[in-house]
């Protein structure tokens, strides 16, 4: 009997829970062809040293069997879904380096069984399992099925040591299986263990193509001419764009501000939004499809927030922390060394991410006191007034305060200060922020956590 018909033989017994009958069925060179032919007599005979319960579920799932294996596919409609021939070259990037694999989907579909089609195909094959083969493997799935979402066969993130998803899992699942009954050597074949980024390249690698010495002197004349007009900032400032990000990479903020402290007046987010832009030259603007999405957002809402007070009073992006509900926790060491974990509430959640007082006076009061408990003050909004009622706007950055006329443009310049200043995202509200930035700006980098709630809500957005 072939390696093919043992391993598709433990995958069938292992479906039916019958993997107790595995061995019996191999010393009686019972394949698949003769499960296809099998009679009732003949299970008696092949079970004879087994309970008569196990007679009757090998039979059961026999008759299941043969009756799927007599049901032919209609492969006109199947092909009319299909791609004809998807080549795993043309899934990849022109920044990435193509597998010298191909495969036909249609094929693997048709000719597969149980779900475990792609992973016996790449085995009758002899092709081993690697992280950018799963990956193309995936986006071949999407392609050929647009309703499907591609985290669920393929997910690698930043904070992920091994991919997730079921094309990558099967495989590693089914090997597991083999070495378990003896099937496989236990020596390990799969030696590419490289951590990949979603990116197809880390987004600081053009900061060396600037001319650094040209970049210096405009720097200069930026710090120390206190005579030039606004304009004539922006101008230099988009010549130094390269530098800049350079220095900040490697610098905190403290350092940042002191040599570059144009970011601190009030027209700073100016400057802010000029280096976000040269790092994200095809982001998607904020505004236009925020209003685009906006009465969908309020479908979803309707149908999955559940706030009996407020939910109709509080305003869209206040909500948007109900919707995506905290996930991240935080491990904390009292006086006594004895650790505790804090998990975040959605009242954190939106906390964090915009302050709320009626007057200026009691706004720095809240910051003040946020100071004095010795936590750190990440980017967030600052509301003078109400939710429903603003007065004034602003954005909060190290003490340094951006007015802005708009809550969506303080959330358009406070988003551009995480990715231009190279923060993380507050655990308590990283989902919401990833939300915006996955769906509205349609940016994805190496550092993105994954989300699965995230993921589904875009799809249902995209969906309609």
């Amino acid at each position: 009997m072939s390696n093919d018909e043992i391993l598709n033989m433990w995958d069938i017994l292992n479906s039916w829970n019958l993997e107790c009958v595995y061995q019996t069925c191999i010393d009686q060179l019972i394949d698949t062809g003769a499960l296809k032919s099998m009679k009732s007599k003949h299970i008696g005979l092949l079970l004879t040293n087994f309970p008569l319960g196990i007679h009757i579920k090998f039979e059961k799932h026999l008759e299941e069997y043969q009756k799927n294996q007599r049901q032919q596919l209609d492969v006109s409609i199947l092909k009319s879904k299909l791609i004809t021939e998807t080549p795993v070259q043309n899934l990849t990037s022109q920044n990435t380096k193509p597998p010298a694999v191909g495969f036909d989907l249609n094929d693997i579909l048709i000719k597969s069984t149980q779900g475990s089609m792609i992973i016996d195909y790449y085995y009758k094959q002899k092709k081993t399992m690697t992280i950018d083969l799963a990956d193309n493997i995936s986006n071949a799935i999407v392609k050929s099925f647009p309703t499907e979402i591609k985290d669920v066969y393929f997910l690698k993130d930043f904070s992920c040591k091994a991919p997730k998803g079921k094309v990558y899992a099967k495989y590693f699942n089914t090997m597991k299986r083999l070495k378990d009954v003896g099937l496989k050597s236990t020596k390990k074949i799969f030696e590419d263990k490289s951590i990949l980024s979603r990116s197809s390249q880390d987004q600081m690698d053009f900061y060396l193509n600037e001319n650094e010495s040209g970049s210096v002197e405009l720097t200069n004349i930026l710090i120390n001419d206190e005579d030039l007009s606004w304009p004539e900032i922006e101008t230099i400032w988009r010549k130094t764009v390269n530098f800049r990000l350079k220095f900040i990479k490697e610098n905190n903020t403290s350092s940042i501000f002191k040599k570059w402290v144009h970011y601190t007046k009030p027209l700073g987010y100016k400057l802010v939004e000029i280096d976000f832009c040269h790092m994200y030259s095809k982001f998607k603007n904020l505004s236009v499809k925020f209003g685009d999405k906006l009465s969908t957002l309020l479908q979803i809402f309707d149908d999955r927030v559940k706030d009996s007070g407020n939910g109709k009073f509080l305003t869209m992006l206040y909500l948007l922390h109900s919707l995506f509900i905290p996930t991240s926790k935080k491990v904390t060491l009292d006086e006594n060394g004895k650790k505790s974990t804090i998990k975040f509430s959605i009242r954190d959640s939106q906390n964090i991410f915009i302050l709320v007082a009626p007057t200026a006076v009691e706004l720095e009061l809240i910051i003040n006191k946020l100071k004095s408990q010795s936590n750190s003050i990440q980017p967030c909004i600052l509301v003078v007034g109400s939710l429903l009622y603003p007065k004034q706007v602003l954005v909060y950055f190290d003490d340094v305060k951006y007015k802005l006329l708009t809550v969506l443009k303080a959330i358009d310049v406070c988003f551009k200060i995480f990715h231009v200043f190279n923060l993380e995202y507050p655990l308590e509200c990283s989902n919401v922020w990833l939300f915006l930035q996955v769906y509205f700006y349609e940016i994805s980098t190496k550092y993105d956590k994954s989300c699965n709630l995230v993921r589904q809500i875009c799809s249902e957005l995209d969906s309609q």
